[in-house]
């Protein structure tokens, strides 16, 4: 039985992560049955519950400032490293904007603590993760420490992997692999059906599922792109709008993480309220969510795990590109043309895009799930690798 440290925040806010990590802790049940994880929480007393399927395998290890801990750094971490046997991360946490913010970037806390895991001879594992962005040089030569203490690595996308190996510091034992979420398990339909006559949604009609965050302020007009909070919202009421006009379809906004205030700003200026739906993820699990995602006619998405969901529930979509990651993700399904950027991002111009995504939806749905097959085939090198080099 080996025990693991899993190397991050877990909130439960971010429905991603939480679909993420239970793949991840899937596949390494399937190597080491007993296998028992260590999470490092923060305000979250009840981490189990995200997990039914592990709940036994679990234990919360609590970071706060009368543990003696702040973020990382601190008693609790350094205690618990000691008696795991290895430690695992994931996420896209390796990149230096806000650096010097240890509850917003994680890098320099690697920094300091996996030099330490290294010294006590823990394997580091780095489970299909995101690298970057890494904008300066300071930040490079973070990662480029960090990079040095781990045992194996594999990234999530190809621009990861490439940007790791341009920094150099990467372990021999890389690969490129894929976001575990798109290994999930979805509820039964039975499931998604409950929940849409929770929140009275009508099946009848065709659905369009939305998800869009407040990101553009900051993460949006750094590149130049004429767009802030207020405008991008009305756009996408417009939007919801002329669908419902055209289309004769209902639209359902559907989180992942914590945009519940701005669906709440979307709704409130919609002409057509009563048909724009809302289903808040508090009470449900990240694969429920992914059920009501499959009986979409399309989905709109922005935030990257939104539209990982979609497409493990094989819906076809249209991506809204506010990072470089969501346009990667694009490429790897082989479905580039499938998004929209902040560039050129007008009512008509979106508009037109939904349109012709909508209108060849069925050749769509047929082209995310191959590209679904390859990349969720893709995601098991890192349980291989794992399997060999951890418990050979």
């Amino acid at each position: 039985m080996a025990r693991i440290a899993v190397l991050e925040q877990f909130s439960g806010r971010n429905m991603g992560d939480t679909a993420s990590l239970d793949v991840i802790m899937s596949e390494i049940a399937e190597i080491d049955p007993s296998a028992k994880f260590d999470l490092y929480s923060v305000l979250n007393p009840d981490i189990k519950a995200y997990f039914p399927e592990h709940h036994s395998a679990i234990t919360r290890v609590d970071m706060m400032p009368w543990n003696l801990s702040l973020n990382f750094m601190g008693l609790p971490v350094l205690l618990n490293l000691r008696r795991c046997d290895w430690i695992l991360i994931r996420g896209g946490v390796f990149f230096d904007k806000k650096l010097w913010n240890p509850v917003f970037s994680y890098l320099l806390n690697f920094r300091f603590i996996l030099p330490y895991a290294k010294m006590l001879g823990k394997p580091v594992v780095l489970y299909g993760v995101g690298v970057g962005p890494l904008n300066t040089g300071f930040g490079r030569s973070v990662m480029r420490k960090v990079l040095r203490c781990v045992s194996i690595m594999t990234t999530r996308d190809q621009d990861s992997l490439t940007l790791a190996q341009s920094i150099g510091g990467v372990p021999p034992h890389r690969a490129l692999a894929a976001d575990p979420a798109l290994r999930m398990k979805l509820a039964p339909i039975s499931r998604a059906k409950e929940i849409c006559d929770k929140y009275e949604i009508d099946l009848n009609k065709p659905l369009i599922g939305i998800n869009v965050n407040s990101f553009v302020d900051f993460m949006v007009q750094k590149g130049g792109a004429s767009m802030n909070t207020a405008s991008f919202i009305s756009i996408v009421a417009k939007i919801a709008d002329r669908l419902i006009d055209n289309l004769d379809v209902n639209i359902v906004l559907v989180p992942t993480d914590i945009e519940g205030k701005i669906f709440d700003q979307i709704r409130n200026i919609v002409r057509h309220r009563q048909r724009v739906h809302y289903i808040p993820k508090e009470n449900h699990l990240p694969n429920e969510i992914a059920a009501v995602i499959s009986q979409f006619e399309l989905f709109i998405g922005m935030r990257m795990h939104s539209l990982i969901f979609a497409s493990a529930a094989h819906t076809p979509m249209v991506g809204i590109v506010y990072n470089k990651k969501v346009a990667s993700f694009f490429n790897e399904l082989n479905i580039p043309e499938a998004t929209v950027s902040f560039d050129n991002f007008t009512e008509d111009a979106v508009y037109r895009k939904i349109s012709e995504i909508w209108n060849k939806r069925d050749i769509y749905k047929e082209k995310v799930i191959k590209g679904v097959r390859n990349l969720a085939e893709r995601e098991l090198v890192t349980s291989k690798l794992v399997r060999k080099f951890i418990y050979g």
